[in-house]
């Protein structure tokens, strides 16, 4: 009897502590729930940091863009530069002449002479893109040029001894001629650049000492031979140019040929 008892003491004790421990592990499984909910929403709700993308061999070696090439001119508007060119020339030329030779009064005279030096600023301004320095040194040669014409005239008009300043004149010519085949030597020839120069020399020589002797007639006819004469230097200016650097012109057609 105290047997029984005994046993049926021992599960007692045993069914509860079983019991106790089962409400223990049931109580404590909410709290670690919990833990891994917080723990999942804390994520959720963290904001997702940027992601860095991954460099590539393209983006490292990339160049910026090239500036588009600057558009070329064509063939036909160098040609109708060259012959404006040369127009100003001889027209601006042809009106100091006849203002300094017919005493005009220095305003008039002045203004006239400074629009034909502009025309050497003009030529420099043609000739820098081709020839960059060599442009200017041209330029200066050509502005001589001018400015011995015009000491000519009003010597010559002063009555004085001229022979000097047409040998300074002619002689610079050749410099002309010998610049013009140093900065192209395969189209602008020396022998042809030097005899354009003297027939233009001889011309507006022949211009001028027709108008200082009243003889107008000839003087026209003169300035005729000029004219002419000056449309085939622009030619030989602008065809030169072209055939020395024809990846900078379009259409070039017939417009310059060797």
């Amino acid at each position: 009897m105290k047997t029984r008892t005994k046993i049926l003491t021992v599960a007692m004790v045993a069914i509860l502590m079983f019991a106790m421990t089962s409400a223990i592990v049931a109580m404590a499984m909410p709290s670690r729930n919990t833990e891994h909910s917080d723990e999942a929403s804390s994520k959720q709700n963290q904001t997702p940091k940027p992601e860095t993308p991954l460099s590539s061999p393209s983006m490292e070696t990339a160049k910026p863009p090239m500036l588009p090439p600057k558009p070329k001119m064509s063939a036909l508007e160098s040609h109708d530069l060259w012959r404006k060119l040369w127009e100003d020339h001889i027209w601006w030329t042809r009106i100091v002449i006849i203002s300094i030779l017919d005493s005009l009064a220095q305003e008039e005279t002045g203004n006239y002479t400074g629009r034909l030096l502009k025309n050497y600023e003009d030529v420099e301004d043609a000739l820098r893109p081709f020839y960059g320095d060599k442009a200017e040194e041209f330029g200066d040669l050509v502005k001589d040029h001018l400015v011995i014409a015009a000491q000519i005239l009003q010597e010559a008009k002063a009555g004085n001894n001229i022979t000097s300043l047409l040998n300074q004149w002619y002689d610079n010519g050749n410099q002309l001629a010998t610049k013009m085949n140093e900065m192209n030597p395969k189209f602008w020839q020396l022998a042809e650049a030097k005899e354009m120069w003297k027939v233009h020399l001889d011309l507006t020589l022949e211009e001028a000492v027709a108008h200082l002797g009243k003889r107008w007639a000839e003087e026209i006819a003169a300035f005729d031979k000029v004219h002419t004469a000056a449309l085939r230097m622009a030619d030989f200016f602008s065809t030169g140019i072209i055939l020395q650097f024809p990846e900078m012109f379009t259409a070039i057609g017939p417009i310059a040929r060797p």
